[in-house]
């Protein structure tokens, strides 16, 4: 019972960090795909590209 005890703290301790990346991976993707509403829309950074310039 006690070496259950002590493999299942030893996974938990290898499993957290990994879950806290995948957390803040799709956290971060989130943000990048919200942030894209956003382009070229600022007045202060406002021009009109050449067709062939991406806007990014």
């Amino acid at each position: 019972m006690r070496t259950q005890i002590n493999l299942k703290r030893e996974y938990l301790v290898c499993v957290f960090p990994f879950i806290g990346y995948l957390i803040g991976w799709k956290l971060d993707k989130m943000e990048d795909e919200r942030l894209t509403k956003f382009r070229d829309k600022s007045a202060l950074y406002r021009r009109d590209p050449p067709p062939a310039e991406p806007s990014w």
